[in-house]
């Protein structure tokens, strides 16, 4: 009895590992297909014809290999594109903190002459000094 549990137990933990990997399978060809969508739907509407009603299919590894190749060239496209947003975000922002460090560095030169001129060199008018 406790070994028909065991092995129970075992072999739902097995499609459980199964069922993940289809999943992710899954979704990978979904994005696939999302990418080819007027292909795929006129592939889907000549396979229906020809493929029996609820036969389970599935893809060959060479099928797998091109769904996969297109859905990394996807990413690494994808990847450089937020490179290059990022790195023109990163120069509009080195510009910025240029442009901020020149004003305050303007800003001291002002405040440096201000108090030269207006604080120190003043004179007072009571007592003439």
């Amino acid at each position: 009895m406790q070994t028909d549990l065991s092995a129970l137990e075992a072999e739902i933990d097995q499609y459980k590992k199964q069922i993940e990997g289809l999943e992710v399978e899954n979704g990978t060809f979904e994005s696939y297909l999302s990418h080819h969508e007027h292909a795929a739907a006129q592939e889907a509407n000549t396979r229906k014809k020809h493929r029996m009603r609820n036969a389970p299919q599935s893809l060959t590894m060479d099928q797998k290999l091109e769904v996969a190749n297109y859905e990394l060239e996807v990413m690494a496209k994808e990847a450089d594109a937020e490179a290059l947003k990022a790195d023109k975000l990163l120069d509009a922002l080195r510009a910025f903190l240029e442009q901020a460090d020149l004003r305050i560095v303007e800003l001291k030169k002002d405040a440096y002459e201000f108090k030269r001129d207006i604080v120190v060199g003043a004179e007072n008018p009571r007592t003439g000094k």
